[in-house]
């Protein structure tokens, strides 16, 4: 909803900031993000194998680490690419 100012109800910003937002980098990013889910759930089931086979899973654990940090990196610029900045 928004208010005759123009002004959203929910975060009381311009709606005109939404309009300056490039979807293809809000896509690109959230594909990123999606990617690193996916990329930490088959880290773990390939962990998971190597334990049982008697392998070392340090690096899958490094690699899980680094996925997970970039997730966490992607959802602190998320909001401020909702803000349009």
């Amino acid at each position: 909803m928004t208010t005759a100012s123009g002004k959203s109800k929910q975060g009381n910003r311009p709606i005109r900031s939404l309009a300056r937002l490039d979807p293809s980098h809000c896509l690109r990013r959230l594909g990123d993000h999606h990617d690193s889910v996916v990329a930490r759930i088959v880290l773990l089931d390939l962990a998971q194998m190597a334990r049982a086979a008697g392998e070392d899973t340090f690096t899958y654990g490094l690699m899980h680490q680094r996925q997970a940090g970039q997730a966490a990196t992607i959802e602190q610029t998320l909001p401020r690419l909702a803000a349009g900045k």
